[in-house]
């Protein structure tokens, strides 16, 4: 007997000994491990089974409406007409007018109270159920484009608010099972520590150079390597190594932790679901956020790609002929044809407190100003009875309307109340001044009464002022606000460009 099996035989001993307790933790582990894997897969079948295809049929439907918004809210939906016979014949619709409760009642006594209607049809909105048998009111009632409008932005907000529901739910049960995973990956974690794995792991390291007398020559061919205690001594590392690769450990300095692709095969299906949930969510809200003021949306992505065809100032047809072809109509391929001065007023000052409390002042007042749109005739219908909501903050802003003359004015059924009680917009130097805004159009129908929230100034301004400013002034809060809406809108709208998260 040799030196070199002196030596391995003194310590061949200490080695089976803690292999041997490596291998009984490690079986600990494997079984653990085992338990681990079978929770995981369980909330994996729960996802895949249930929460997977719910989402998908969400996201689907999200997809849907940004498909549908730029439609709905920028050109309207125009198929209503269209449409009539057939909610018509549609008898679980109609079924719909006789429940009170039901989304489509509502939305339709909201539209025949908003509406320019007769006293006749005004009384419709208590009883809807006459409008099953006849379908000229029918016809007149639902198949119109403001319903249209009215109907499915409500419905869209509804849909909405069931979907984010849904997805909130499912966002906070994947919460509690990725926190019942982590919770096992830790306890997993530390039972390896309590059980004395990584100490055994750092002192089997000390084993690794300990192989006296395995390098043998060609000519040591009577020495049996295989029966060589050393011979298993120098598996120690790969040892080591396979250890580590069952019981999922990486090795860390000198501590050890959780091998992060193990962890990952546990908790990533979780984490990777959740993270489409709350995707839900955030798309849900920028959808609310466009859905909670049309008008602004409307008014905003109008005035942002109307911009491009106007020239502020007075200017020649011929000075226009000569740079604006040449600079901002080649870039946004604008096809110029006769260019038009026009002219645009400011008469009163238009902050959301002074609309309001002129509007509250004409009502209180009974006051029977009036600005009546062209070709139309109409009456200030104060007798009209203000129920729930009507007359809200929100509700006046959204109904005001000022036209290119500076005429301020809320629509009110069939009725345009004139605020002419409005604050002056005078400089502070002249009396009774009315200012004028000079700008060129190249045909383009930019004219619209309807209004935003500048914020820049926080007045409330026409889509033609907007269309002005925007042009003007690229950089300011107004053209940076319509802009993102114009581009929220158009992303929405192209198909190429929507998301497909799931």
């Amino acid at each position: 007997m040799g030196l070199t099996d002196v030596l391995c035989d003194y310590i061949y001993s200490s080695f089976q000994k803690l292999k041997k307790a490596i291998e009984k933790i490690e079986k600990i582990c494997k079984e653990y491990i085992k338990k681990l894997i079978k929770v995981a897969d369980g909330i994996k079948n729960i996802i895949r089974l249930t929460i997977s295809d719910a989402v998908k049929k969400i996201n689907q439907s999200i997809e849907d409406i940004r498909k549908n918004i730029k439609p709905l809210l920028i050109d309207g939906p125009g198929k209503i007409p269209i449409l009539c016979d057939d909610m018509w014949n549609c008898l679980a619709l109609l079924q719909e007018l006789l429940d009170s409760g039901s989304a489509f009642y509502k939305s339709v006594k909201k539209n025949v109270l908003n509406q320019c209607v007769s006293e006749s049809q005004k009384n419709i909105a208590d009883h809807l159920s006459d409008l099953i048998g006849d379908y000229t009111k029918f016809r007149d009632i639902i198949c119109n484009s403001s319903f249209g409008i009215e109907f499915s932005i409500d419905a869209i907000k509804l849909s909405l608010k069931t979907f984010k529901l849904s997805a909130i739910n499912y966002n906070k049960l994947l919460g509690k099972k990725l926190k019942i995973l982590n919770g096992q990956l830790d306890t997993y974690l530390h039972n390896v520590m309590d059980q004395g794995l990584c100490d055994f792991l750092n002192a089997l390291i000390r084993f690794f150079n300990c192989a006296f007398g395995t390098n043998f020559s060609e000519f040591d061919n009577e020495i049996n390597i295989d029966l060589n205690p050393c011979a298993e001594i120098s598996t120690a590392q790969n040892f080591f190594n396979d250890v580590l690769a069952t019981v999922h450990l990486i090795q860390v300095g000198d501590t050890y932790e959780l091998d992060p692709e193990f962890k990952a095969s546990i908790i990533s299906t979780v984490e990777a679901m959740k993270a489409i949930c709350q995707d839900v969510i955030d798309n849900i809200d920028q959808l609310n956020q466009i859905m909670v003021n049309p008008t602004e949306v409307k008014v905003g992505f109008k005035g942002y790609e109307n911009s491009a065809h106007v020239f502020s100032g007075q200017v020649s047809g011929r000075d226009i002929k000569n740079t604006w072809d040449n600079t901002k109509a080649a870039i946004n391929g604008i096809k110029t044809g006769q260019w038009t001065a026009k002219k645009m007023y400011k008469k009163y000052l238009t902050n959301s407190d002074t609309i309001v409390n002129a509007f509250y002042e004409k009502k209180t007042n009974k006051t029977t100003s009036l600005k009546a749109k062209p070709s139309k005739t109409v009456y200030i219908g104060l007798n009209q009875k203000s129920s729930g909501n009507k007359y809200s903050r929100s509700w006046i802003l959204s109904h005001t309307f000022i036209d290119d003359e500076g005429n301020v004015y809320v629509k009110d059924g069939c009725d345009y109340i004139l605020l002419d009680n409005l604050p002056k917009y005078t400089p502070a130097d002249v009396s009774n001044y009315t200012p004028v805004i000079d700008y060129m159009t190249d045909g383009s129908d930019i004219s619209n009464d309807e209004t935003i929230v500048d914020p820049d100034t926080g007045e409330l301004i026409n889509q033609t002022e907007a269309t002005i400013k925007i042009s003007e002034d690229p950089n300011s809060g107004l053209a940076i606000r319509c802009k993102q809406i114009w581009s929220t809108i158009n992303n929405m709208y192209n198909e190429q460009n929507i998301v497909r998260k799931y």
